[in-house]
């Protein structure tokens, strides 16, 4: 069918007619052609007299726009317009706090604080369970000194002993209005957003762990 093509684009750029001669069976096969090439012809024109370049086009942008503003209305809906600075996290017994502006998300599932001066409010306790959690080493628990109160376990992360936050453990109050607390349910429904631990920060908390030690 291709040499076909060529032969009958030849014919007409000089203007001359085609002569095929051969048996019934080759009259067939290159009427049968002749008609493909005719269709695919046709079908040539219908796709250039659509414009389906500017359709792809306007496709493609579609997509490109819905992406854009699913990106937007996410991030939007993540974000919360109280500071964790502002608030506190107590045990059940409200004497231990800490300062949610120390507190910080690891691996985007773990809450931990980095504030070196609660090592001296706390002791530690050797795990009752077997470690359970996959590419992370759990050396061991740790309990506020007062109440005896379990508040989560002492994780080994990027080789930096960090104290993990049992969520059921807290609750949260503004540093403003001690009269109203709040039981921690889950830690993405705190009224404020916890940033995202960074190797720098993680350096400092080491350093001034190893000059209290």
């Amino acid at each position: 069918m291709f040499s076909h093509l060529l032969l009958k684009g030849r014919a007409r750029k000089l203007k001359a007619r085609i002569l095929v001669l051969g048996k019934p069976s080759d009259y067939d096969r290159e009427t049968v052609n002749t008609a493909r090439i005719r269709y695919m012809e046709e079908a040539i024109e219908m796709i250039k007299s659509e414009n389906i370049e500017k359709e792809i086009k306007s496709i493609q942008e579609n997509m490109v726009a819905e992406e854009e503003l699913r990106l937007l209305t996410s991030s939007q809906k993540e974000q919360k317009p109280d500071v964790a600075s502002d608030y506190l996290l107590l045990c059940k017994c409200g004497h231990f706090k800490i300062d949610c502006g120390t507190v910080r998300l690891i691996e985007q599932v773990n809450y931990a604080v980095l504030d070196v001066e609660i090592w001296d409010k706390i002791e530690e306790k050797p795990l009752a369970k077997k470690p359970s959690v996959k590419d992370l080493i759990m050396q061991s628990e740790w309990y506020h000194t007062g109440c005896k109160q379990k508040l989560g376990t002492i994780f080994l992360y990027k080789n930096v002993r960090v104290p993990y936050l049992a969520q059921t453990s807290f609750s949260f109050q503004l540093k403003s209005d001690d009269k109203r607390r709040e039981l921690v349910n889950k830690w993405k429904k705190l009224p404020f957003q916890v940033p995202a631990i960074n190797m720098k920060e993680l350096l400092e908390y080491q350093k001034a762990l190893m000059k209290k030690n």
